[in-house]
C-alpha cells in the first residue's frame, strides 16, 4: 500500500507566511485532510501540492485550537453547498463534542 503524508502548512498559530499547521495524508483510495485551518483552499492552492478539496474524501481534526479548525465550517460549506456531498469529519468524541458545542 502506497502511502504518502504532504505537509499543506508549517507555521504556527500566528504566521502571515506559511499557513497554520495541517497536512493531507493520502493513499491510492482517499485523501484526509488533517487540520483546517482557514483560509483552507488558499492553503490548499499555496502548498503546491496540486490538492483542492475536491480531492479530499474527509477532514482529521486534531485539537480544537482555533489555528486548527478555523477553516472547517467553510470546507463543510464548500462541500455541502458546491461539491453535492458530505465531507466526513474524524476526532476523537470529546474533540467532536467540543466542537459543536460551541
Amino acid at each position: 500500500m502506497s502511502l504518502s503524508l504532504i505537509a499543506l502548512g508549517v507555521g504556527d498559530a500566528f504566521t502571515a507566511r506559511y499557513h497554520s499547521t495541517c497536512a493531507a495524508v493520502c493513499t491510492p483510495g482517499a485523501t484526509l485532510l488533517v487540520d483546517c485551518p482557514h483560509p483552507i483552499r488558499r492553503v490548499l492552492a499555496d502548498s503546491g501540492s496540486g490538492l483542492d478539496i475536491g480531492d479530499l474524501s474527509g477532514v482529521v481534526i486534531t485539537h480544537n485550537h482555533a489555528d486548527h479548525v478555523s477553516g472547517l465550517e467553510g470546507l463543510l460549506f464548500f462541500a455541502h453547498f458546491v461539491l453535492k456531498r458530505r465531507m466526513p469529519v474524524i476526532a476523537h468524541p470529546e474533540v467532536l463534542r467540543d466542537l459543536w458545542r460551541g
